[in-house]
This record gives structure tokens, C-alpha cells and sequence, in this order.
């Protein structure tokens, strides 16, 4: 692994959702898969991590060009990470998603949300389903990993596990491509529901299962930009 999205392959999508304006958002891993921003787009000044898209928790969401493609991959290799910062805005009332892909209804479904109560959860379709103990619905940034392969999901807030579930089957992607979303799920037949309210950044998935050191080595590049442990580089990807 390195700690650079264009020097691992296994890095299937890397969104740091720092553009400041416009109505894309640039993937800066070596596969290009950009992703379209839907709804009355506003990028907000945090304090952390400067210009970042605002979900308003009504009308915004972000398709991922080719998403099927990343899904489907990580189906067929039944190994998954995904990381990304969150600050959730206000409590929530409802559950909220962060990401999702696959149609409920007609799929089965996998995401990362905001429960009803302020937990974080991940889960797919009859495959795992993990929560944490906690509510983190605090309008604080969290770091979340959700990782999943053959044997076991996990789920890390802030670099420290906080539940895992055992894996029989691993998630099966649809056969039909489906859209991948940021800041809501497809509910069939109605549409997009669960709207995000809040701030996400520095979104990336990987086709494989990142090791605790590694997802404690992401959240530190992203709280001090610099880095530089030995478990990063264990072998050459560019």
C-alpha cells in the first residue's frame, strides 16, 4: 500500500472532494472514475480540511462514473475497504447514507449510513451487518474504515474497531450495473432516499482489506499530511 492513490492498484477510488467549485469531483486514483454532483451544490470552509462539499440532506448526491466497475470488482474478489472522513450535521431523525450501491427492492444492497439513533453503520445484503456502540451525530469529523472480505466486517471510527460481524458468503454484486452513490440510496421504485446531511471528504475504496496499521497510517496522513511508516511501501506499484 502507499499512502499516494496512483501508486497502488488496489486503490479502485480516491475523491478528496476538495474542488471549492463546480459540479465534479475529481478521482485521483489512476482509474479517472470521477463523480457528478447532483442537487443546489455547496461547498462549505470547514475547519479542518478547508473547501468540502455540503450535503443538504434534501436534494444533493454524487453518481460515480463507472461505479458498477468498482463494485462489481470488489464482488468478484470479495475483499473491501472503504475510508472516508464524515462530519455529520444536526442529529439524525432518520437513518442517512453515506455511500450505497444497488437498488433495495431489487438487489442486494451494500452501504455505510447513519442509523436512525446516530450509529454509524455497515452492512450488505445477507452477507454482514455491523454497528457501532457509540452515536456519532456530535457535528465532529470522524474517520470512518469499513472493511470487509470472505471471512470477517469490520467497522473503525476514528482508527479504533469498533464491531465486526463473520462473513459465510460475501456480498454479491448485482448483475444488472447499478449507480454508485454518495449521499443517498436507491430505494425501488421510488428513488433516492435517506439523504446525507453533513460533510464528507477524502473518500477511497480498495479492492482488498486494509490492515489496522494501514488505516491508522490514512488517518494520520490526513490529520498531519505527512507520514512515513514502513508499512506503506511494502512493494513497488508504479
Amino acid at each position: 500500500m502507499t499512502l499516494y492513490p496512483l501508486r497502488d492498484d488496489t486503490c479502485l477510488l480516491a475523491l478528496p472532494m476538495h474542488e471549492g467549485s463546480g459540479d465534479v469531483v475529481y478521482d485521483h486514483s489512476r482509474y479517472s472514475r470521477n463523480g457528478q454532483c447532483h442537487g443546489d451544490i455547496y461547498w462549505a470552509s470547514p475547519e479542518l480540511f478547508g473547501p468540502t462539499l455540503l450535503f443538504d440532506g434534501e436534494d444533493d448526491y454524487i453518481i460515480i462514473n463507472e461505479g458498477h466497475e468498482i463494485m462489481e470488482t470488489i464482488s468478484d474478489l470479495e475483499s473491501l475497504t472503504i475510508t472516508l472522513w464524515v462530519k455529520k450535521s444536526g442529529s439524525v431523525s432518520t437513518q442517512e447514507y453515506i455511500l450505497s450501491y444497488g437498488k433495495v427492492g431489487q438487489d442486494k444492497t451494500i452501504g455505510v449510513r447513519f442509523l436512525e439513533d446516530g450509529r454509524l453503520n455497515f452492512w450488505a445484503s445477507d452477507a454482514w451487518d455491523c454497528s457501532t456502540s457509540d452515536e456519532y451525530d456530535d457535528d465532529n469529523w470522524h474517520f470512518v474504515a469499513a472493511v470487509a472480505d470472505s471471512d470477517i466486517a469490520r467497522i473503525y471510527v476514528d482508527s479504533k474497531k469498533a464491531d465486526e460481524d463473520s462473513v459465510e458468503d460475501f456480498w454479491n454484486a448485482p448483475t444488472t450495473e447499478r449507480d454508485l452513490y454518495i449521499g443517498a440510496i436507491f430505494i425501488h421504485p421510488s428513488g433516492l432516499a435517506y439523504r446525507l446531511s453533513g460533510l464528507v471528504c477524502n473518500l477511497r475504496i480498495y479492492s482488498r482489506s486494509l490492515s489496522e496499521s494501514e488505516i491508522k497510517a490514512l488517518e494520520l496522513y490526513y490529520r498531519n499530511f505527512e507520514v512515513r511508516p514502513s508499512i506503506l511501501c511494502p512493494r513497488p506499484t508504479l
